[in-house]
């Protein structure tokens, strides 16, 4: 969409069609300032990726510095249009390069409420009606002198489990798990800070 609304911006002539062309491109075009930043902490925690968090903030800041003076340089040599079809250019291809090699990197992280520790005493073990098996589930014996002294089990297994990777034709694929609808409370999180006084006079 970005592409269509920059390369029709040289063709308003009048300040109106210009002003809601601007308009347009803010509403479309200000994902991009924090689709970067979702798509890391969609994977990782920020503190996992630092370097690069602070690589993309600061290029991110010096690229409003810097456009200025590449627009004045097109502005120059090729005319005042072009410092616009440029950018829809440069859009173009930055669509196609997310399209073909940009993974789809949303991520449904399962929080379990509880992970069950080995010689957790809270623990229970089903029982049994077997006087044998009863002996045998025991894991503390006599000593001689009548202490208790505890047994390691050795029944024990530890493994991985490794998924086979998606294919490149799968990454690009649309279909996608089933989750809730939240574009209305993520679109209202933004105003939650007004309930917070110290926020608003700050702002």
């Amino acid at each position: 969409m970005n592409v269509i609304i920059l390369a029709a911006a040289p063709l308003c002539t009048t300040s109106g069609p210009y002003l809601a062309n601007r308009i347009l491109l803010g509403f479309f075009g200000s994902p991009v300032e924090s689709l970067a930043e979702i798509s890391v902490t969609d994977i990782w925690f920020n503190h996992q990726r630092p370097k690069y968090m602070a690589l993309y903030g600061w290029s991110l800041s010096m690229c409003g510095k810097f456009a200025p003076m590449l627009s004045g340089l097109i502005n120059v040599g090729m005319g005042w249009k072009w410092t616009l079809w440029w950018c829809s250019i440069i859009c173009g291809i930055g669509f196609v390069y997310c399209f073909l090699f940009l993974e789809e990197t949303n991520y449904d992280r399962k929080h379990a409420t509880h992970q069950p520790h080995f010689g957790d005493t809270a623990t229970t073990e089903p029982e049994s009606d077997d006087p044998t098996a009863a002996k045998s589930a025991e894991v503390t014996e006599k000593s001689a002198n009548g202490e208790a002294k505890s047994l390691d089990s050795p029944d024990r297994e530890t493994g991985e489990v490794i998924w086979p990777r998606k294919s490149y034709w799968d990454k690009l694929g649309f279909k996608d798990t089933k989750r809730p609808n939240r574009l209305i409370p993520i679109m209202l999180a933004p105003f939650v800070g007004f309930t917070y006084p110290p926020v608003v006079y700050a702002g």
